[in-house]
Order: structure tokens, then sequence, then C-alpha cells
């Protein structure tokens, strides 16, 4: 299950007191360093940082930006609060990373925040985690000979490369852990782009 931090913050990592700040890419290689197993590696990360902080609001201000959206330099200033920053760092984490941003300003629609973030969560493990199927009657699957065939993404069918754990995961690839499959951070990117691609699954019994 892919995991997700939130920030809230009217700084930014680096800040005047920060004798160690960090850059977007250190932070993501050392917590998956930290824990490959529930965060992935540095190329495909298995979580997401979501960053509530000093960014100006959207026209509607209960829209958030979505991790497509480029980092906006300039700063909120609704509900009177006053901040320093734009929290460019976080930011960055959350763009690298597929998190959503937030005005930290527009305390009003916190909760818009809070169902954006929910809604990622529940649609990539929808589409990404999923239990092997059941095999026919008096059938025991062979887990290591499970394969996932991905078609309508590219230029044709696609048979996914099984690795051991999320750790050596790649895009391409997927693990299976639980008695479920679980599609590797890159991979999930790509089914989770529109439209969807046709996700088979192959197994082999005895």
């Amino acid at each position: 299950m892919p995991k997700a931090f939130i920030v809230f913050s009217d700084d930014d990592e680096g800040g005047p007191d920060d004798q160690n700040p960090l850059t977007p890419e250190q932070f993501v290689e050392a917590l998956t360093e930290l824990a490959p197993e529930h965060f992935g590696t540095p190329e495909a990360p298995n979580f997401s940082f979501h960053s509530v902080v000093g960014l100006k609001e959207k026209a509607d201000p209960s829209e958030i930006y979505l991790p497509s959206e480029p980092i906006e330099m300039e700063l909120c200033s609704g509900g009177g609060a006053a901040v320093p920053v734009p929290g460019l760092t976080y930011q960055a984490l959350s763009i690298a990373t597929g998190g959503v941003r937030f005005p930290i300003c527009t305390v009003a629609d916190f909760d818009v925040a809070f169902e954006a973030i929910a809604r990622q969560i529940a649609d990539t493990a929808e589409l990404c985690e999923f239990a092997i199927p059941e095999p026919p009657d008096g059938s025991v699957v062979d887990p290591d000979a499970i394969g996932v065939r991905l078609e309508g993404s590219g230029a044709g069918p696609e048979d996914l490369v099984q690795v051991p754990s999320v750790a050596a995961c790649a895009d391409g690839s997927f693990y299976v852990d639980a008695g479920r499959i679980h599609l590797c951070p890159g991979t999930c990117d790509r089914v989770r782009a529109e439209p969807p691609p046709r996700l088979e699954v192959l197994l082999a019994c005895h």
C-alpha cells in the first residue's frame, strides 16, 4: 500500500534556522534507504508527499494544486494570515512524488485538501494492488509464476516483470506479497493514466 505524508508549514525546509537542509532528492533517497520495503526506491518511491504551505491561492481558493502544475512562487494571503515563504522545497517534493499542494492560509477549506489526498490514495490502491485471482477448483497457484500483462498502454501488450519485493521495483514490474499483487510505483503511474489500460493476470496452477 502506498504511503502518504502531509506537511503543514508556513516555513520551508532549509529555512534560516535549519543547519542541514535536505533537497527533495536527498529526502527521497534517505527515506527509501531507511525502509525500501515500505517506501520503495529513489527511482520508484512508494509514497506521496502532500504540502499545505504558503503558496498563493487559486482563483477558486478551494482548488488544490496538482502534481502536473509548476511550483507557485507567490504567497497566499487568505484569512488575513501572513506567511514568509511559499514552501518551494516542499512543493518540489510534492511534485516529485505525485502529491498535491494547498495554501495554508485557506484554513476553512482544509477539508478539500484532505479529500483530494484520500481520493488519490484510494484510487492508487484500487488500481495498483489487488488479490490473486482464485484458481480452478482443486488447483494451487504458484506465486512465483504469476504473470501480469498490460494492454492498451503504448505500442502493444506488455508482459510485466515480477520482482521479489518493492525494493527491487522498476517501471514495468510488479511483486507479490501476502497473497496480493502490487504494481510497482512506475507501473502504477501508467495504469492510473487516462484512458486506463487493461490488466490481465496469468496464473500457473498445479
